[in-house]
């Protein structure tokens, strides 16, 4: 995060609007992590046969969701943009706070 209390408020306000736009520019995004793993087979002479799933926190508790093998590049995609978000959306707060402690926000 840039220093923000040289910067005058009007710029504030412009670049938490180019970060908003970044933000919308690709709403696809997952917060979760894609996990793949593999079950044994029902006899010792079967495969091992891999599951992919999306786990994520709900509540506190992990929760499961089972993935289709043509799903799981575009839900690692969705799952890496998560950290992109992340720091977006953490710089737009920093700039909404030093606004606030300007007595300038709208």
């Amino acid at each position: 995060m840039r220093e923000t209390t040289d910067t005058t408020s009007d710029d504030l306000r412009r670049r938490r609007a180019q970060l908003l736009d970044e933000l919308t520019e690709n709403p696809f995004w997952i917060r979760g992590s894609v996990v793949e793993t593999t079950q044994k087979g029902r006899t010792p002479t079967e495969q091992r046969r891999p599951h992919r799933f999306i786990s994520r926190k709900v509540e506190g508790r992990s929760r499961s969701v089972y993935l289709r093998k043509e799903c799981v590049e575009v839900a690692k995609r969705a799952s890496a943009r998560r950290d992109d978000v992340e720091r977006l959306v953490d710089e737009i707060a920093e700039i909404n706070i030093e606004l606030i402690k300007r007595g300038e926000a709208r």
